[in-house]
């Protein structure tokens, strides 16, 4: 149950919406005799004006129990809490004018009280901290009832809330932690990551605004079926940032303004970076074949001489050497596969040799051991 307490002026408009029979219907009421707002008003005013100094002369007063305890709280017992309250309040529901109203309009009742700040001798009732007081005794009022009380409930929800940040903190490490992994796996497009991202369990869908074009991405986690916007969750998995990490737009939707930016500003510096790397290859490249012969300077990768002869083998050895001195090194960064290839055609011609060796080898011997054998018979 929450109580609102406060001084204030009263009047007309005060007394018209408590005193609304469309809202609600009168609950308790005493030292008054008029049947309609205005009635009412001037009835307190008489008492009122023997207390010239005071400005705020009227108490506005609001008990609102909870919905479920508001639903099973009889007439009888509602105006016993109205009574209860104004007493610890310090208002003699007695000696004092006061109306108490229910009012039904909403999913649950609450109580509305219009009383008079002074007393029949003219003395003000204290408003000292009334609306700290008046919560405190509404608390007080509902533990003896048995009803919720409004501070528990409040502990209720901060315990909650609490829980709830707890999860959410959770959750967001686990998501940024899958986030990560799949960023690792360079992904290229954002198709390929929002394709791994829901094999993870995470689906994540592009903002759009007015314009058709994607301002951003949201991710919803599929076991608690929680929406989170992905900046939330942390600021590396916003749009820009997955563009930065080099994830290329392939949805085809537009990027807005914000976001294609972002895209232009990476592939301007992809062209710049792979301009200098381009020149970084060149270079040493030109110093390592220096005092190389002609032939050997421009040799050709994709093609590759059959080995036939000694001196077709001496050109393979130096074009290996070339290959591991020279194209090896600079070649891991993107010209892998050009060297391997090579290699591989290298290494076969080389096996080739040893075997052509071997033969002509077999062959000499066979002649010596011929003119060995004619030496003797001479």
């Amino acid at each position: 149950m929450i109580g609102l307490s406060k001084s204030c002026n009263g009047g007309g408009a005060l007394a018209n919406y408590v005193l609304n029979e469309n809202k609600g219907y009168e609950l308790d009421r005493n030292l008054l005799c008029g049947s309609t707002p205005k009635e009412i008003v001037e009835e307190m005013k008489v008492i009122q004006d023997l207390n010239q100094r005071a400005t705020n002369k009227t108490f506005s007063l609001v008990l609102s129990p909870d919905i479920k305890d508001s639903q099973k709280l009889t007439n009888k017992e509602l105006k016993e809490i109205a009574q209860d309250y104004l007493t610890r309040l310090g208002i003699d529901p007695v000696k004092q004018q006061y109306v108490a109203f229910v009012h039904t309009e909403k999913q649950h009742k609450h109580i509305h009280i219009i009383a008079s700040r002074v007393q029949p001798n003219g003395k003000l009732i204290s408003d000292h901290h009334i609306g700290k007081r008046g919560q405190w005794i509404a608390h007080e009022i509902a533990k003896e009832r048995g009803l919720v009380s409004a501070k528990e409930k409040m502990f209720e929800n901060i315990k909650n809330i609490d829980q709830k940040k707890g999860d959410f903190k959770n959750l967001k490490t686990e998501i940024f932690r899958k986030h990560q992994s799949i960023v690792r796996a360079n992904p290229n497009t954002l198709s390929n990551y929002i394709k791994a991202m829901d094999k993870n369990g995470l689906e994540i869908k592009p903002t759009i605004n007015k314009q058709g074009q994607i301002q951003g991405f949201r991710v919803i986690d599929k076991g608690t079926k929680t929406d989170h916007k992905m900046s939330d969750i942390n600021s590396s998995m916003s749009g820009s940032n997955l563009i930065k990490n080099g994830l290329k737009n392939d949805l085809g939707i537009p990027l807005d303004k914000t976001l294609q930016a972002v895209e232009d500003r990476q592939i301007h510096k992809l062209k710049t970076k792979t301009s200098e790397l381009n020149t970084s290859l060149l270079k040493p490249l030109k110093t390592a074949s220096k005092g190389l012969k002609p032939s050997l300077k421009n040799f050709n990768f994709s093609e590759r001489k059959e080995i036939k002869t000694k001196e077709d083998y001496l050109h393979a050895i130096k074009e290996y050497k070339f290959i591991e001195e020279v194209v090896k090194p600079v070649s891991i960064i993107n010209m892998d596969f050009i060297e391997a290839r090579r290699q591989a055609g290298i290494l076969k011609d080389y096996e080739s040799k040893k075997e052509l060796e071997k033969i002509e080898d077999s062959e000499k011997s066979e002649k010596e051991i011929k003119s060995n054998q004619n030496n003797l018979e001479i």
